[in-house]
């Protein structure tokens, strides 16, 4: 049972500095490839616009590794910080490291060794010229050393945030693409490298980004760093298959886009495969927006759910579907109505491929709300582990109902078939979701959604913003307590408790008063009593204060409150997420 207040308050603070922090990370990752786009395009003629759309596809396939691991990242370790237990996060994050540099050393055979066959895969449906498919081939030749940091990078971002660091994963990504941007500019205006510079400039750049992150661990107070674990479990294996449903989602947009390519060959010739190739390019710097909201929807929520905490999963999704009806729809108006004067640039000069391209892009903004709505829909039930209906979600929304659309529109014109058929397809996938949420008991009742457990415990929540509000809130505490069965004693001492941290953290957390805000949550189970802090003030970490300072310190009239909290608690476990505190104090 929950007893539920106004709490929740920082967590709204969490998810958007998360989101923002996502999104310019995401938007740097996708800028490198759209300046790739654009200079390819610009500079280096149709043919060689040609060959990148023949490489496009191969990008999904090259991020489905990626995927599944930043995913399972984000909801292994985002459910292991939630119920806190950081050094089996520590753990994992060295297994998904291992297994990323592993995957790594598959792809650098597949495009090196092996990259003729990889590229007659990706042209076999369609009749390109030979210069094209050897642009292609000479990209990935030069493009394969970036495998490296491309597998062990996504496992990082969503480390640096729940690692109380997030400002080093946009930090990384934009100096990744200053790097890729400079190189691709030299590469052009000096080196005249072609396809091999542009490739050589992506793969310096993912090792710049890569070194970055790692910095991240020279800071004393990283908490979540890599514990050498060779034992490969069980557990392992289903740490990653929460992960599926966004990995065959990148693999159906793979197989999608070369039946996509092979449909506007065969509809226009290689001036819609460049034409798709920029709506793609484009499309890459939208796609942040849904990135980095369903993102954070996972994170979080997997936090939420690993504390049980059934308000926090839910507010998440509403959160998300906020973000994609309004912010992302703005987002997208802007790149309709610029969709001419980016197409002037990427058409180099050619008329129809400028007519083509324009249309393309509109086409690509419309449809790209309705992309983020599906998006946050699969995090959320991935997160409430409904990952079957997740992987439907997924494949649908990464292509299946486009290709199906954009055969169907026979009577379409060449471009308008395309573009259309994937808005109508992303429209069709919100319609049968939506048809699902009102007459599926099973997602329309929250107490059926596994989330719930028997021994779930008793649980008050609140958000205090001053002292009068923390002192009524901990008598709240030792009434549910007396209520519980717990004695008297134990009961007051947790109200004292949160008495002491919610009013210590608005007295010298925050350098103004009018952001004040302490968000306190209350779980009696098994005759224990959890207490969780949350606070998006400055960064202080109890634990080592009390092991550095307190420890040395004889004075007992210093530090009152602090050692208070010290004696009464069981256990003390300390994380900054987001660059927001989380206290987890124990009481038994």
């Amino acid at each position: 049972m929950t007893s539920e207040l106004n709490g929740n308050n920082v967590l709204s603070k969490m998810f958007r500095r998360s989101v923002i922090y996502s999104f310019f990370g995401f938007f740097t990752v996708m800028l490198n490839t759209t300046v790739d786009g654009l200079i390819i395009g610009h500079f280096l003629g149709l043919k060689a616009m040609s060959a990148f759309g023949l490489i496009v596809p191969l990008y999904s396939l090259i991020n489905l590794v990626p995927v599944l691991l930043r995913s399972a990242s984000q909801m292994n370790i985002g459910e292991d910080l939630g119920r806190g237990k950081p050094e089996t996060a520590q753990r994992r994050i060295f297994i998904l490291l291992l297994t990323g540099f592993t995957a790594a050393i598959v792809f650098l055979l597949l495009f090196t060794v092996l990259r003729g066959p990889t590229v007659l895969l990706l042209s076999s449906f369609s009749s390109h010229s030979d210069d094209t498919i050897k642009m292609a081939e000479e990209y990935l030749l030069w493009m394969a050393p970036a495998m490296i940091p491309i597998m062990m990078i996504p496992v990082l971002h969503p480390v640096m945030q729940l690692d109380g660091d997030a400002g080093r994963s946009p930090l990384a990504i934009n100096i990744a693409a200053a790097v890729n941007i400079l190189g691709d500019i030299l590469n052009v205006k000096i080196f005249h490298g072609g396809m091999a510079g542009i490739a050589s400039a992506t793969a310096v750049s993912c090792y710049a980004e890569l070194m970055v992150l790692l910095f991240h661990y020279a800071r004393k107070t990283s908490q979540l760093k890599p514990s050498p674990c060779l034992r490969i479990q069980m557990e392992w294996l289903k740490a990653l298959s929460k992960g599926i449903p966004v990995m065959l989602h990148e693999l159906t947009v793979f197989s999608v886009g070369i039946a996509i390519n092979r449909l506007s060959f065969m509809l226009a010739g290689d001036d819609l495969v460049a034409a798709v190739a920029a709506g793609n390019s484009i499309f890459a710097l939208l796609i942040p927006g849904s990135l980095a909201v369903s993102g954070t929807v996972m994170t979080l929520g997997s936090i939420a759910k690993g504390e049980v905490d059934n308000k926090g999963v839910r507010n998440m999704f509403k959160m998300g579907l906020w973000y994609a009806v309004v912010p992302c729809s703005i987002y997208a108006f802007v790149f309709l109505i610029s969709a001419v004067p980016l197409a002037q640039f990427l058409s180099g000069g050619n008329g129809n491929l400028l007519n083509m391209s324009s249309a393309m892009i509109r086409g690509f903004a419309i449809s790209f709300p309705l992309v983020a709505i599906c998006q946050i829909i699969e995090s959320y039930l991935n997160v409430i582990e409904k990952r079957w209906l997740s992987t439907i979600v997924s494949m649908l929304e990464g292509g299946i109902a486009w290709i199906v659309f954009s055969v169907l529109l026979r009577h379409a014109e060449p471009v308008r078939r395309i573009w259309l058929g994937h808005l109508i397809g992303e429209l069709s996938i919100v319609f049968i979701i939506a048809v699902i949420i009102l007459f599926c008991r099973k997602l329309k009742r929250y107490r059926e959604l596994s989330l719930n457990s028997k021994n779930d415990g008793e649980v008050l929540e609140t958000t205090v913003c001053t002292f009068d509000e923390a002192t009524e809130f901990s008598e709240s505490i030792r009434n549910l307590c007396l209520d519980n069965g717990i004695n008297s004693r134990i009961s007051m001492l947790a109200a004292l408790c949160a008495e002491e941290v919610a009013c210590n953290t608005l007295q010298w957390g925050y350098s103004e008063r009018t952001d004040c805000a302490v968000d306190i949550r209350t779980v009696c189970r098994d005759e224990e009593i959890t207490i969780r802090f949350r606070d998006s003030g400055r960064h202080f970490n109890p634990e080592s204060y009390i092991s550095q300072v307190l420890v040395k310190d004889r004075d007992p009239a210093r530090n009152i409150g602090l050692r208070i909290v010290s004696n009464i608690s069981s256990k003390m476990q300390y994380m900054c997420i987001v660059d927001c505190n989380i206290l987890l104090i124990h009481i038994r």
